[in-house]
């Protein structure tokens, strides 16, 4: 049997684009130490969460609120600040203007981070000139007590990273860091957004595959193939790609759709509605793997953001993955044992055994899978191969495309990560289970 995860990403996930202080001062401190970070200008965090339950029946009304609250702190700290210096009053004047406007942004900023921005959502981390980005997963709500950064100190026994002084606080679990070159084409007008805090969710399927290869998002499945050929590709090499298609799909090929972004190198999105989820494995297992003509059966386990790429999540299915190897080493050997040392060599003796074994396989299969933790849903699916799909040559497909599977970008590990990560597992799971 052959097992897919895929990520099942919640249709209510949001998507963040946060910048790391101005020429992402913060980037390798919010990296090294797992979190994000906004400033609020001295403004507590318990204030914000005071607001009282009747104005938080508008979502409006807060953000109105945030603005007063912010602007009343803000020109509190501007008079104190001007009262030791000698301005003329049109400098006064337009310098209260300025710290207006600048607290009016500091609320939107700090109102997103603190009531927008929830466990689970998705954020988007630039380095300088947009070289590279970090993408991560927020796996707190906000806080504003100090944590523990990561020393790193040079010969003069000072940190070779700038540490934000910034108050409000989220967790993160950093999934990867991704070049520029293999972001979003549609997202490269971020580089010079002004903002330092926005919401990019009607990205989020361009960012989806960025994430990685195989996901559901919407009630759809998703599986990013990439084509990583600089050379032009010719009317006759795309024919031939859709002709295979057709031999591996059969009946079926009406029920995967496709969108194609290949400006050499590019990728291929392909995608179906979610009862037909198995259509994407067989694909991937005959450009990708090797299958056994006229009977496939695939595990498809789907999982939360947090348990797929926690370290959890990936020691359990590394775990099985040896268990299986094991169990299936062990029954075929069980099997063969059986049927040589039988001195009845009728065909219905070795049927007997046989459904011994098979009953043996699913009743240890519907054990573990009871054990299965919150938000995973496996699903199994036997197909028969279309009788064309014993004619399929993907080699010169694959040569010609120069097709890949990869994961993009540079993954983050999570056993690279701080420990105090390990303690919000619970939390973040009894979240996402909500």
């Amino acid at each position: 049997m052959e097992q897919y995860d895929v990520l099942d990403i919640p249709s209510n996930t949001k998507y963040w684009f946060i910048r790391a202080n101005s020429k992402a001062q913060y980037y390798e401190d919010f990296r090294l130490n797992n979190y994000i970070a906004v400033d609020s200008n001295s403004f507590s965090l318990e204030r914000l969460l005071d607001i009282p339950e009747p104005l938080r029946s508008s979502k409006d009304a807060v953000k109105e609120e945030y603005k007063q609250l912010f602007q009343e702190n803000d020109l509190n700290i501007f008079e104190q600040r001007i009262k030791k210096e000698h301005l003329s009053e049109t400098i006064k004047k337009k310098e209260k203007t300025a710290e207006l406007r600048r607290s009016t942004n500091r609320a939107n900023r700090v109102f997103n981070f603190v009531e927008e921005i929830k466990i689970g959502d998705f954020v988007v981390i630039p380095y300088t000139s947009a070289e590279k980005f970090l993408i991560g997963t927020v796996i707190s709500d906000c806080f504003e007590k100090d944590i523990e950064h990561i020393e790193d100190l040079d010969e003069n026994n000072e940190s070779t990273y700038p540490i934000s002084n910034f108050e409000f606080k989220r967790r993160i679990l950093w999934i990867k860091e991704l070049p520029k070159s293999k972001f979003p084409d549609k997202l490269s007008w971020i580089e010079n957004a002004h903002q330092s805090l926005f919401n990019i969710t009607k990205f989020g399927n361009d960012i989806n595959p960025c994430i990685t290869p195989i996901y559901k998002y919407k009630e759809k499945i998703y599986a990013r193939m990439g084509v990583n050929t600089t050379s032009f590709i010719s009317s006759s090499s795309w024919l031939e790609y859709q002709l295979a298609m057709k031999d591996i799909l059969g009946e079926n090929l009406d029920n995967v759709f496709q969108k194609q972004y290949v400006q050499s190198p590019g990728h291929i999105i392909l995608y179906v509605e979610q009862n037909l989820y198995w259509l994407l494995p067989l694909i991937w297992s005959c450009l990708f793997g090797n299958v056994k003509f006229g009977h496939g059966d695939f595990q498809v386990r789907f999982q939360g953001v947090f348990k797929f790429f926690s370290k959890s999540g990936k020691r359990e299915r590394q775990l099985d993955l040896k268990e299986k190897e094991a169990k299936i080493n062990n029954l075929n050997a069980d099997t063969l044992a059986k049927l040589n040392s039988s001195s009845k060599e009728s065909e219905e003796l070795e049927k007997k055994i046989l459904k011994s074994v098979s009953d043996s396989i699913d009743s240890k299969k519907k054990e573990k899978e009871t054990k299965i933790r919150f938000l995973e849903k496996i699903s199994h699916k036997k197909i028969d191969y279309p009788p064309s799909m014993e004619n399929v040559d993907n080699s010169n497909i694959k040569k010609k495309f120069k097709l890949s599977n990869e994961d993009l970008g540079s993954v983050i590990q999570y056993d690279s990560q701080k420990d105090n990560l390990i303690f919000q597992e619970d939390k973040f799971e009894k979240e996402e289970e909500k």
